[in-house]
């Protein structure tokens, strides 16, 4: 697992990478930055697992496009039955239309 404030998953072909980032204005919340020097357009998140879905709160109306360093805030609640971490997913598109994802994990 990345340690915090590393990027996630270097896209070099989307020219979109992204970083994963402790929001301290919250215990449970994140944002994720677009890194990268691209748009990333049409960004959602989603938990891989339903379980990774009912912990995972996304602040905003997806998708949306993220310039280079705008981020998505999200929330992360987990219960007594949540694994020890949630892994997200994360889907986008470049400006030809080509579509990427990756899968982020948040212990």
């Amino acid at each position: 697992m990345p340690a915090e404030g590393q990027p996630v998953s270097p896209e070099a072909k989307s020219g979109v990478s992204w970083l994963l980032m402790h929001d301290l204005t919250g215990k449970h919340r994140w944002n994720l930055q677009n890194a990268g020097d691209r748009t990333a357009y049409q960004v959602s998140l989603a938990g891989e697992t339903e379980q990774d879905s009912r912990d995972l709160m996304i602040m905003v109306k997806d998708p949306i496009d993220l310039d280079p360093y705008q981020s998505v805030p999200f929330a992360i609640w987990r219960s007594l039955a949540s694994p020890p971490a949630t892994i997200i997913v994360v889907k986008w598109r470049d400006e030809n239309g080509s579509e990427y994802s990756t899968r982020i994990v948040v212990a």
